[in-house]
């Protein structure tokens, strides 16, 4: 797999960006054969940095921000890392595309390859500005876009069909969107890792260290039947992720 970029600018919260780039993440890890860096643009309540380490932070309100992308993709040519991830913190869409410029010739330069996963609701609102980033944006700078249908807090594929129908998808496949869904994790056991600062990963192999002095509450919670279906969907969703994301770069 060539060295990504992967990031999710939104204009919103609460769309599932923070549990989709985890996931992500896991994918790129390919079972520990690659090296995942990672970069967050909240500065106040970074997701990443609760269960990841090293998370770099990247205040898009500040010039110096350009400084941090920099060198956070620099470690993809020092080969300290294979892949960086950069959690795009919500309302921070206007940041990250004013910084795009600079990021793509960064990445161009290390033969990285940028992928923007954006999140999709039942919002009207959020799938015109995913579109408006997928047809106006993201081709000018190289970026591969990648619409994720959020199945999940009551929503199903068949809240999604009127969406299928519309000119607004449309217009954003004719640019060259790819799509996938990102299946229901239930509504509580992403809020569960990140309280023990444990990841969805290893929560599904019941390595609960991290969490500390709370590990044995952790185990209790994350019990053997949860580890199993959540090391099933876990796996489902990186071979998911792994398959669109090939299909994205096969052309680069």
């Amino acid at each position: 797999m060539k060295s990504i970029i992967a990031m999710a600018p939104e204009g919103k919260g609460g769309v599932g960006k923070s549990l989709l780039m985890q996931v992500v993440a896991t994918a790129l890890q390919d079972d520990g054969r690659s090296r995942v860096g990672f970069l967050d643009s909240d500065t106040t309540n970074s997701n990443l940095a609760s269960i990841f380490e090293g998370v770099r932070s990247a205040d898009l309100r500040k010039v110096e921000a350009s400084g941090t992308i920099k060198n956070a993709i620099k470690q993809i040519e020092d080969g300290k890392i294979d892949h960086l991830v950069f959690d795009v913190g919500a309302r921070d869409e206007a940041g990250i595309i004013n910084v795009l410029p600079f990021m793509a010739l960064e990445a161009k330069r290390v033969k990285a390859t940028i992928i923007a996963f954006r999140p999709l609701t039942l919002s009207s609102n959020v799938q015109t500005n995913a579109t408006i980033f997928a047809v106006n944006v993201a081709p000018r700078y190289g970026v591969k876009t990648i619409f994720v249908r959020n199945v999940a807090q009551g929503r199903t594929v068949d809240d999604f069909a009127y969406w299928d129908k519309t000119e607004v998808r449309r217009n954003a496949i004719a640019a060259g969107v790819l799509e996938m869904d990102l299946e229901d994790a239930g509504t509580r056991w992403g809020d569960e890792a990140g309280g023990f600062g444990i990841t969805l990963a290893e929560a599904a192999l019941g390595k609960f260290e991290r969490a500390g002095e709370f590990a044995a509450e952790a185990a209790k919670i994350f019990d053997e039947d949860i580890q199993a279906w959540l090391g099933i969907w876990l796996d489902r969703q990186c071979q998911v992720i792994r398959e669109v994301i090939d299909r994205a770069t096969s052309s680069s």
